[in-house]
């Protein structure tokens, strides 16, 4: 685990929430946390999916959710027509460093 999670390993669990909603999860990531959800039920006391255990530590709302990927197609919109890329994982940690209020 790099230093960016030490301490935080939170963090990277919701990093990997809003790779999901923004559709750029990995399919080994969403196997992965698939497998972590009786983990997260019993460590969270929270039934559900990984996803809905993720949001509702965070208590994200679905407007919430649907801003994090309003932003996200804004980016990819604004990079295209800059002929630029946008990286997911980058997208990811910015975002989640605003929703836990961790500085980069």
């Amino acid at each position: 685990m790099s230093d960016r999670y030490q301490g935080k390993p939170f963090l990277l669990l919701l990093e990997k929430y809003i790779l999901f909603v923004i559709g750029e999860l990995k399919p080994s990531d969403l196997e992965n946390l698939e497998k972590m959800t009786p983990n997260l039920q019993r460590t969270f006391n929270q039934k559900g999916g990984w996803s809905e255990i993720i949001a509702g530590q965070m208590d994200l709302s679905r407007d919430d959710v649907d801003s994090i990927k309003r932003n996200w197609d804004e980016n990819r919109r604004r990079a295209q027509v800059e002929r630029k890329t946008v990286d997911p994982q980058a997208f990811a940690q910015f975002v989640a460093d605003r929703l836990s209020g961790t500085s980069a």
